[in-house]
């Protein structure tokens, strides 16, 4: 008796593949999809009621609940929704300093006894 093959297809909402995407099924199977989205595993280790977790950076996770149809078909397509990120806007203004003012400012402070250290040795007497 030969051994079935299970197809797992990972595409975005424009059913484009995702590239290498992370497909598992908890205590049996963790793995990475080819390069087209696509992952073969045999269907020995599927059971009803098993769970196929799928990740992939930029998407919100998916979890599929494997029950008797899934099993019965040769192949299942998981379609990932894009997770939005809300970022804090960025502000870029133009202004004088440069990598050479702020060396300048480093050297003159190395250089020069900082204010506080010059009382605090005038009232320690040293």
């Amino acid at each position: 008796m030969s051994v079935r093959e299970y197809r797992i297809h990972v595409t975005n909402q424009l059913k484009e593949p995702l590239e290498y995407p992370e497909i598992s099924i908890p205590n049996k199977l963790h793995r990475i999809g080819t390069n087209n989205g696509k992952l073969i595993v045999n269907t020995d280790i599927i059971e009803v009621g098993d769970s196929i977790l799928v990740r992939y950076m930029g998407y919100e996770p998916k979890n599929v609940i494997i029950d008797n149809k899934l099993i019965a078909s040769d192949s299942i397509n998981i379609s990932l929704d894009e997770k939005l990120f809300l970022l804090e806007p960025i502000v870029v203004s133009r202004n004088d300093f440069n990598a050479e003012a702020f060396f300048k400012k480093k050297k003159k402070n190395l250089l020069l006894p900082n204010l506080k250290n010059i009382i605090l040795m005038q009232i320690l007497n040293l």
